[in-house]
């Protein structure tokens, strides 16, 4: 029974999120149902680190052919593979973002596009009904 004398139902439940007809509750952290605003899945991908490493290769690339260095060039060529290897691990993580009157937090972060939108989906569901 919730705090009213209501009944809580529960509507989603897995091992990081559980949400019920009055409450969210997401890795330990509680939201009331009815203080959350509007939810929203999104994605980040940072590219920083990648950027980094590009304009590095780039530079000993650069340096290497203007002044015919051959050990600059495969040392520019190693950290253009570099880049590219730390591009395909995916840097992009999907946020499950939760807005109250006090503002937006990202409550969830996985690298699960599809887990992401289902919880999201649940939330949104849960404040539609009740």
């Amino acid at each position: 029974m919730s705090g009213d004398g209501r009944h809580e139902n529960e509507l989603y439940s897995d091992d990081l999120v559980r949400i019920t007809s009055t409450r969210v509750v997401i890795g330990g952290v509680t939201y009331a149902l009815r203080t959350i605003t509007s939810v929203r899945a999104y994605k980040e991908t940072r590219y920083a680190p990648l950027a980094a490493a590009g304009l590095l290769a780039l530079l000993i690339l650069f340096n290497s052919v203007t002044n015919s260095d051959f050990q600059g060039f495969v040392l520019g060529l190693g950290f253009l593979g570099m880049g590219y290897a730390a591009h395909q691990l995916d840097s992009t993580k999907w946020h499950v973002g939760i807005r109250t009157s006090s503002g937006e937090v990202s409550a969830l972060q996985l690298r699960d596009p599809q887990r992401i939108y289902l919880i999201a989906d649940k939330i949104s569901d849960a404040l539609a009904n009740y």
